[in-house]
């Protein structure tokens, strides 16, 4: 059959529409949404029926997504959700949440997506002016793969978290964090300090214990200009391809200054290895590159020496040659050894922040 595609609006209500007949006639739908809200109700009950697999997943940014509609798909049978930390104002770079993409699989091979502006709210499905083109045919077409790609890319992404009690508990920190950012922003207050409290409740979040099952943490070295250039681009890069093609999306990292002998960073490797010649630093053109998202960084310096003896790779017996254990550009460490350098840079707070 050949691919279909029509224009969607929100007069009549077709955008609703054709969301109904997707989800009707799909046995695997997946959800990928900046926002998404309760208001949308004819629309979760369509999705709570017929026993067909479902993935939601729902952006954080700007706190406008209703965790308890989360929380409702997420005790449906055969459905799973999600909600995107990506946050825009992560320490280092980072950005918005913002697709609206509704994809269905037929068992026929065939697939249907609606792509466009609408959210998962009432008013993105049935009342704003909205625009959304629907795309109907084999799931082998071009298009409709290439959705595919993308849903499954955003789904498995880092800062893509399942709805857990620990994603419930924080959610209105998360929140609370938010708002304190903006108010400060607004109104003239510490914008630094609520700025960090998010960065730090997103972390508390997207680093999950059941990730040292599957996840390498990593500590990266380098020098204090090439250190502080990977922090504001949010790329690693190095010149053999092995160290890198063995870090994967999700793996934690932290970020070391040689030289200055101090702790810079925390993050998360963001996506996939990749070669770029580009060249970025200074003394090198370290080709082999991945990106990474930058969590916590530290208002005031973290000093590696007091450390040093209490972190497993290291020990008390290295003595004053801890340093020789820091020489390797990238070296994979213990997750305690990951969490106990973490909290060291989330506790290095400035006095007016405590």
């Amino acid at each position: 059959m050949a691919l279909n595609n029509r224009l969607l609006t929100n007069e009549g209500g077709a955008i609703a529409g054709a969301l109904r007949q997707l989800v009707a006639e799909s046995e695997r739908v997946t959800v990928a949404v900046a926002f998404a809200k309760q208001s949308g109700l004819p629309e979760i009950e369509a999705l709570e029926q017929g026993g067909r697999a479902v993935r939601f997943l729902a952006g954080t940014d700007f706190q406008q997504t209703e965790i308890e509609l989360l929380d409702r798909l997420a005790a449906v049978p055969g459905c799973e959700a999600r909600a995107f930390l990506g946050a825009k104002l992560v320490a280092g770079g980072g950005r918005t949440f913002h697709p609206k993409v509704y994809f269905g699989e037929r068992g026929d091979g065939r697939a249907m997506a609606i792509v466009g502006s609408a959210n998962f709210t009432r008013g993105g499905l049935r009342e704003n002016h909205e625009a959304a083109v629907l795309l109907d045919g084999r799931g082998s077409d071009e298009p409709l793969a290439e959705i595919r790609s993308y849903v499954d890319r955003m789904w498995t992404d880092p800062f893509s978290v399942p709805v857990t009690p620990e994603l419930r508990s924080r959610y209105g920190q998360l929140r609370e964090a938010w708002t304190g950012a903006m108010s400060a922003v607004f109104e003239g207050g510490d914008y630094r300090a609520a700025l960090e409290e998010y960065h730090q409740a997103i972390g508390n979040v997207v680093v999950r214990p059941e990730m040292a099952a599957t996840h390498k943490c990593w500590l990266l070295v380098s020098n204090p200009i090439n250190a502080d250039i990977v922090r504001r681009r949010g790329i690693w890069g190095n010149k053999n391809p092995g160290p890198i093609r063995a870090m994967s999306p999700g793996d934690p990292v932290i970020l070391y200054v040689k030289g200055e002998k101090r702790v810079a960073a925390w993050g998360l490797v963001a996506g996939p290895p990749y070669e770029d010649e580009h060249p970025l630093w200074p003394d090198g053109t370290y080709p082999y590159r991945i990106p990474v998202t930058f969590l916590g960084v530290p208002q005031v310096s973290v000093p590696m020496k007091p450390l040093a003896p209490r972190l497993g790779f290291i020990g008390p017996a290295a003595g004053p040659s801890w340093g020789t254990y820091l020489q390797t550009s990238q070296r994979p460490i213990p997750w305690d050894d990951f969490a106990l350098l973490r909290d060291a840079i989330e506790n290095a707070r400035l006095p007016s922040a405590n």
